[in-house]
């Protein structure tokens, strides 16, 4: 009797994606056992990601990407996001999470203040330091977000 066949986890394979992606790496090829996976990154097809320096007048702080991922911007498919635009958020408060390798990560806001807009989408695939949010910084006047 032979073993069943072994099969490609989708996650497995994006995290792989992800982790690839923002890097200089052209072709990656893992195998074991009967599995083999090639991924290829075409470098003219790549996003370039502009970061305009802010002007003068603008005292919004970004929330950036800790590590490369996939970003979700509420802790379950049924809960309610962590913040949305216009929100009320402390420092050290949880904005979002970065899903990599199956591992959940906090992303957290580094100064309290009024999220006046996101930057990403509900699973969109993030590279480390990438802009997420801005906060433009102050005292939370009414209530702390808590969506």
């Amino acid at each position: 009797m032979t073993p069943p066949a072994r099969q490609v986890i989708p996650s497995t394979v994006a995290a792989v994606v992800a982790q690839l992606e923002g890097t200089e790496v052209e072709e990656l090829e893992l195998s074991w056992d009967d599995i083999r996976i090639r991924v290829r990154q075409d470098p003219t097809l790549m996003p370039v990601v502009s970061d305009p320096a802010p002007s003068e007048e603008d005292a919004t702080v970004a929330v950036r990407a800790p590590l490369n991922g996939i970003y979700y911007s509420r802790p379950a498919p049924e809960q309610p996001s962590f913040v949305s635009e216009g929100a009320l958020v402390v420092a050290g408060q949880t904005v979002g999470l970065i899903e990599t390798m199956k591992l959940f990560n906090e992303v957290q806001s580094e100064v309290g203040g009024t999220v006046v807009s996101i930057r990403v989408q509900d699973g969109d695939l993030v590279e480390k330091d990438q802009e997420l949010m801005r906060i433009e910084p102050g005292e939370p006047q009414g209530e702390v977000s808590d969506e």
